[in-house]
């Protein structure tokens, strides 16, 4: 078993929460769709959007609202803060 898959299975067994949050925290910078938390984290859609009631309000969460064909696309995702050059 190779780290990554290590990492997904040992992320199933938390509280919803902590799936959505980890989930965004070990892909930083890539933004995720409501239907695609669900699909990585086994997770309801309806579980997703109320965990992410609570995760959106973390630091470093982050939504980025697009349109795509008229209909309003919202993406989550971890934007870490990099430490200023000195």
């Amino acid at each position: 078993m190779s780290l990554d898959e290590e990492r997904q299975e040992n992320l199933l067994r938390f509280g919803h929460r902590a799936r959505i949050w980890a989930l965004l925290h070990l892909n930083p910078k890539q933004f995720f769709t409501l239907e695609e938390i669900a699909q990585r984290t086994g997770l309801k859609p309806g579980t997703v959007e109320q965990g992410l009631k609570f995760v959106r309000q973390l630091p470093l969460i982050q939504a980025s609202i697009t349109y795509e064909k008229g209909r309003r696309i919202v993406r989550y995702g971890f934007v870490p803060v990099l430490p200023r050059s000195a």
